[in-house]
Parts: C-alpha cells; structure tokens; sequence
C-alpha cells in the first residue's frame, strides 16, 4: 500500500509541475526547474513544443493574413474585369449598331455605282462586309455586280449569301485570296 501512495504522490508532483509550466506558459515567465532529471526533461521537452507551437502559430496567422490580402486583390481585379467585360460589350454593340445603320447606305452606294466599278470594289472588302452588303442590295443590283466579280469572289460571296454561319468548302489557291 506504500507503494501505491508514493506512485500516488509521484503523480502528483508530476501533475503539479506541468500545471506549472502551463501556468507559466501562459504568464510568458519560464517556471524553475526541479531537482528531479527526468521532470526537468520532461518541463525542458514541453517548453520546446510550445515555443515550437507558438512559433507555428504566428506564421499560420501570417499566411492567414497573406491569404486574406490575396483574396482582396483577386476579387479587386475580377471586379476590374467585369469592368472591362461591360465596357467591351458596350463598344462591340455600338460598332455593329452603327454597321448596321450603315451597311444599308452602303448597299444604296453600290447599287447606285456600274455594276463593274462595284464589283471592283466590293472584291477589296472584308468578306462578311462585302456579304452584308450584297445581301442587302436589290437583286437586280447584286446580280449584276456578283456577274461582273471574278468567278472565285462570286461564288465564295454567293455562298457566305445563302448560308452566312457556316464556313464555305476548302478553297483552291486562287479562292482563297479571295476569303482574306
């Protein structure tokens, strides 16, 4: 039974030093040691974890704040490049609602010159502009100007006519200066 209680009241002694170290710990003092080698160990292995721990414990509040930083700055910039997207949607639809206020003055024009000079002309265009404004000329007017074009211009602006969204087959060398 004696052994019993000095094993009791070995524990005791154990539990009350780590309670102190805890308590010291906290305080920010370092607790005394004691004379027993193995406690003093033991009390010299917990001061190692919690600097250990609090040393883990500033940088994870570290990268924490580094991380928040980094947050603001991706949601500043995507907030900077809806922005962006708006201002490019706007500017994209004021140029085709302009087009589209002019691609018929332009048909007007076309149809208006002889067939040959249009023609000449309506070669040196982009190819959806030049179908744009075939398609919205008399078709009396763009026939004549499709007769007087070159065979490959006439047929590739005849295709992009009759089916805009779709790309026309693979074209000979001649065709494709033509679709540039």
């Amino acid at each position: 039974m004696r052994r019993n209680c000095r094993g009791y009241t070995a524990a005791a002694v154990l539990f009350c030093a780590l309670l102190g170290v805890a308590n010291a710990s906290d305080q920010k003092t370092a607790p005394t040691t004691t004379t027993d080698p193995t406690l003093d160990q033991l009390l010299s292995e917990i001061r190692a974890r919690n600097t250990a721990l609090s040393r883990k414990e500033r940088e994870l509040e570290e990268r924490e704040r580094n991380v928040r930083a980094l947050e603001i700055e991706a949601e500043r910039r995507v907030q900077e490049l809806e922005t962006l997207r708006i201002a490019v949607e706007t500017r994209i639809a004021e140029w085709k609602r302009h087009e589209d206020e002019q691609v018929p003055r332009l048909a007007k024009v076309y149809g208006e010159m002889p067939p040959e000079r249009a023609a000449s002309l309506l070669e040196q265009l982009a190819p959806d502009l030049a179908t744009r404004v075939l398609s919205n000329m008399k078709s009396k007017d763009s026939a004549a100007v499709l007769t007087a074009m070159s065979r490959p211009h006439a047929l590739f602006l005849s295709h992009r006519m009759a089916r805009p969204l779709t790309q026309p087959r693979v074209q000979s060398e001649e065709e494709s200066e033509v679709g540039r």
